[in-house]
């Protein structure tokens, strides 16, 4: 498992909260990697290998090269895009079951 901490059905997707305060608190800055590691081109991310230094323990390549292929496919999705995808996951679905849209939740996702 890559998280010890659940993901939480929020409003606008499944969130770690744990990342969500980080970044809330301090921001996702890809600028302090270096240009070996990230690469833009139109303000958009091409080539990223940074997962390893988001999770330094991550041993596995196959884990590795999924994480940095999501970053660059998710990061040229406006926040809008990005929470309809997020509402489109069953557990999270699952998860919000009877919860009018707007409504916070910290129910946890459960992926069986």
């Amino acid at each position: 498992m890559l998280f010890d901490e659940k993901f939480e059905a929020w409003v606008y997707g499944p969130v770690l909260r744990e990342i969500y305060y980080h970044t809330r608190d301090y921001g996702l800055f890809f600028n302090y990697f270096p240009s070996s590691e990230i690469k833009f081109r139109d303000n958009k991310i091409v080539e990223i290998k940074t997962s390893k230094k988001i999770i330094p323990d991550l041993k596995n390549e196959t884990v590795c090269k999924l994480i940095d292929e999501a970053l660059i496919d998710y990061s040229k999705l406006s926040a809008m895009l990005l929470v309809a995808e997020a509402h489109k996951s069953e557990y999270w679905i699952k998860a919000r079951n009877g919860l009018d849209i707007s409504l916070p939740s910290d129910r946890d996702i459960i992926i069986n």
